[in-house]
């Protein structure tokens, strides 16, 4: 065994030193669920193709989210561009919605989820469930799977093809029939 003096005190220091900055630096950039997940909507958008390309792109909330709404405002002013520029709004009825490129559905009724895929089944919006047992089965588009899951998420495949949603993403993906 090499004894330990004065000679290897400062290399072992700095090399302590610098495993105690890594290991914070690396600790300070995990994200949590919602940013993760917050992140992905907004990325989404990119991975389709649209009819019309628009100055403003509405992602919506559905459901009770307090969390995702304030990250997702702060995202929003991060994102906002000259040329582009994101609007979030949250709805808790299906008659409220009218405009949005993107529906995120959080902690809502089943019923209420069926009833708001049913009356965009035409549009051209990404519907994106949180988790929500059997939403591409619905209709939904993507739906985030648990954190056990070795995809982040699902895509029903019949919307990829009618919203023309990038082979990219669809690799990443749990495709639903």
């Amino acid at each position: 065994m090499i004894p330990f003096t004065d000679k290897y005190k400062r290399p072992f220091f700095l090399l302590s030193l610098l495993l105690l900055i890594l290991a914070t630096v690396a600790k300070g950039q995990q994200f949590d669920e919602y940013e993760l997940k917050s992140g992905y909507l907004f990325n989404f958008y990119h991975f389709v193709t649209w009819a019309k390309t628009d100055e403003v792109i509405y992602l919506a909330v559905y459901g009770e989210s307090e969390m995702y709404d304030k990250i997702l405002v702060e995202m929003a002013a991060i994102k906002n561009k000259p040329h582009k520029r994101w609007i979030i709004t949250h709805y808790n009825k299906p008659e409220q919605i009218v405009n949005c490129s993107i529906l995120f559905f959080t902690q809502a009724k089943t019923s209420e989820v069926i009833k708001v895929l049913a009356n965009l089944r035409n549009q051209q919006v990404i519907t994106v469930g949180d988790n929500i047992p059997n939403f591409c089965s619905m209709g939904g588009c993507v739906n985030f799977l648990s954190k056990e899951s070795k995809k982040p998420f699902e895509i029903n495949q019949s919307e990829a093809a009618r919203l023309k949603i990038s082979s990219k993403l669809l690799s990443i993906s749990k495709i639903v029939q």
